[in-house]
């Protein structure tokens, strides 16, 4: 195994967020980049650094710029993105019903989602992500 330094850690954290995030599956960008997806994995997990070639097909494979895997890298807390997998489809599954709000129904009118539920999946990801009520003063329970 390659010594990889906290640099390749973050890169990975963060092409694991953008895959999942655009529901690319390891075996589909493993073939867009001509990697094998045991390899995806390992620079996902920080196991093994990416050559600046790789790093550039995958950033177009995903369509992102490449300067994206260097976002938030002088950050003082930890990287969010490497979230566990129970986290991540609580957050997941959060963003598509906070999405699914302001799709429209076929008769043309906005769903809606209920206060109480849309102020559960807010507190859900907030916990998630470590934010906690020291993030807003003077919460009011949804009625």
């Amino acid at each position: 195994m390659n010594s990889v330094s906290e640099i390749e850690r973050h890169i990975g954290r963060r092409l694991l967020a953008a895959r999942r995030l655009r529901g690319v599956s390891l075996d589909s960008l493993a073939r867009s980049v001509g990697a094998t997806p045991g390899q995806i994995q390992d620079y996902e997990h920080g196991h093994e650094a990416m050559t600046a070639r790789r790093l550039h097909d995958v950033a177009r494979a995903l369509e992102l710029s490449v300067s994206f895997f260097f976002e938030d890298l002088d950050a003082t807390t930890p990287c969010p993105y490497g979230l566990s997998e129970e986290h991540y489809a609580l957050v997941k599954n959060a963003v598509r019903r906070i999405a699914a709000d302001h799709e429209l129904t076929s008769n043309g009118q906005r769903k809606k989602l209920a206060l109480r539920d849309a102020v559960r999946f807010a507190r859900d990801v907030c916990d998630v992500l470590g934010w906690g009520a020291q993030h807003g003063t003077g919460a009011v329970e949804p009625s």
